[in-house]
């Protein structure tokens, strides 16, 4: 058995020889790092998040062609975090975020209305922001759209 074990490592170093062989620029070890394993090799470089798009097989190895930089929001998730700690991890939280988030989406979008118009077009328009099936489409998805609307409209709004 041991002699087994020996073959092996003289067969992966003959071929690692090779490959070097082939290609001189590349040690043998970049051969043998798995794709998880670059990724990690690559944050921890540049410290930034990113994902695979396409990729090629070369020698054994998968390597990265096409990269892309995560854009979601680091907010959104945090805070989704916080209400799981409150009642525990379930999927349902993420819309009961979403929920808690309307009242705030309203108070932002009526006062941005009341500096622009006054209190009946402030009401008027709170209204019709909460009747709106965008609004409604987007409080029950699971996504973070309309938590990132709540910051566009809070960034329009002047100081009082």
């Amino acid at each position: 058995m041991g002699e087994g074990k020996l073959a092996g490592h003289r067969h992966r170093a003959a071929r690692d020889a090779h490959r070097v062989a082939r290609h001189p620029s590349r040690p043998a070890d970049a051969f043998r790092r798995s794709g998880s394993g670059r990724d990690i090799e690559e944050f921890l470089a540049t410290r930034t998040a990113t994902f695979t798009v396409s990729g090629k097989y070369y020698y054994d190895s998968y390597w990265d062609i096409g990269v892309a930089v995560d854009q979601r929001p680091a907010l959104f998730p945090f805070l989704v975090s916080l209400v799981h700690v409150l009642g525990g991890y379930s999927y349902k939280h993420v819309f009961l975020f979403n929920l808690m988030v309307l009242p705030a989406f309203v108070l932002v979008s009526y006062r941005l209305a009341k500096t622009l118009g006054g209190e009946t077009f402030a009401s008027v328009a709170a209204l019709l922001v909460v009747a709106h099936p965008i609004t409604l489409l987007s409080v029950r998805s699971g996504g973070f759209d309309f938590f990132c609307g709540l910051f566009c409209f809070a960034r329009d709004q002047k100081p009082a």
